[in-house]
This record gives structure tokens, sequence and C-alpha cells, in this order.
């Protein structure tokens, strides 16, 4: 169980990666991680990789062979790219609450210190 709002344990991450698991790849491209930030969309798909990248929004490691969000966008001019994991996609758009994937990376640290 979570020791309190904001606040993860791996029995709560274990349980949303396997939801996420189940996501289609239309559910994943309905993913807005800057949604209304002055952000202009160049392109978006799902894709997997034969290298571990890391997620934008958690810092978590996606493995190679993961699916994932690839973003490209530009901001003020300058062209990024981002990656967000199946478990970012899933509290984005099933749970509708993007903003939680970053107490996942505070959950990391968390966990990396413990060890």
């Amino acid at each position: 169980m979570s020791r309190g709002i904001g606040s993860y344990d791996e029995a709560d991450v274990d349980w949303l990666e396997i939801k996420a698991a189940g996501m289609t790849d239309a559910e994943i491209l309905r993913m807005s991680p800057f949604d209304g930030e002055g952000i202009v969309e160049l392109s978006r798909r799902v894709v997997t990789c034969s290298t571990a990248v890391r997620d934008h929004w958690t810092r978590r490691v996606i493995e190679p062979g993961e699916r994932h969000l690839v973003l490209r966008e530009t901001l003020q001019g300058r062209e990024h790219e981002t990656r967000h994991s199946l478990l970012s996609a899933y509290l984005h758009v099933v749970c509708g609450d993007g903003g939680s994937t970053e107490f996942l990376d505070v959950y990391d640290e968390h966990i990396a210190l413990a060890s």
C-alpha cells in the first residue's frame, strides 16, 4: 500500500506497471504531457528501442524492447525529443493524474538510498 499522498511503494508501482502494460498504442498516443505549455508538437509515435532510455518525467529507465511514446516538439524555436514510458502514459491517460509521475522520481531516489 502507499505511504501517503504522492508516495508509492514497490507493490503500488508494480500494480501500475501491470495495468500500463495493457495499454493499446492508441491509448498511449492520447498522452498530452505538455498540454498548454506553449510547446508545438512536431510528431508523436509509439516505439521500442534497442538500448535503455529514460522517461522524461519519472527518470525511470525504459528497458530495451519496451513500448513507449516519443514526442518531437519545438519550444522557442528549439527542437526537443522526449520519451514517455507506459507508466507515465497510464497515469496521464487512464488515471488523469499525470502530475503523479513526478513523485515516482522521488520513489526511485528513495529506493536507491535504501539499497
